[in-house]
């Protein structure tokens, strides 16, 4: 039932496995990069270091989806994200460690001002389609009202032609 070859060849396959997870993880730890700040990774985007950008987004993907998912419909919060993204892109590109603090600051700050400016721009083209909709409403009661008119008149005249005869 119970084979000790077997168990032994098992404890064999399971330590060669173990030993090569070992030395794969020391070979990784080898080659990998030192941890660089924010502010270098992005002096490294505006030399258009592609990777560089690509570890900043992911590390502020969290804030960029934190300030997206607030209470608005599904549509404009992936549009109001994409806006976002490119205004982190521009503002990565245009960051100047002599100027600001630090980066983590310095975008967090642009960012949500970006958003309120996006949520005013929206507000505004609201209020204007709300408008338009309103003239539109308008001017079709007021052109049902005139043709109403025009068609009143003519049973009236229709009306005064037919007892004068």
């Amino acid at each position: 039932m119970y084979n000790q070859n077997n168990y032994r060849t098992f404890v064999l396959i399971l330590a060669r496995a173990i030993l090569k997870n070992q030395e794969r993880k020391s070979m990784n730890k080898e080659r990998q990069i030192p941890e660089r700040s924010d502010e270098e990774l992005a002096k490294e985007v505006q030399n258009e270091n592609k990777n560089a950008l690509e570890i900043l987004v992911r590390k502020y993907a969290p804030l960029i989806y934190s300030l997206t998912r607030k209470n608005f419909e599904k549509n404009f919060s992936q549009d109001l994200a994409q806006d976002l993204w490119v205004k982190f892109i521009e503002h990565t590109k245009n960051y100047d460690e002599t100027k600001n603090s630090s980066f983590a600051g310095y975008i967090k700050v642009m960012l949500y001002a970006d958003r309120w400016t996006i949520l005013r721009r929206h507000m505004k083209n609201i209020q204007r389609e709300s408008a338009n909709l309103e003239d539109v409403e308008k001017s079709t009661y007021d052109r049902y009202e005139n043709l109403e008119n025009e068609e009143t008149e003519k049973i009236i005249k229709k009306l005064e032609l037919t007892e004068k005869q």
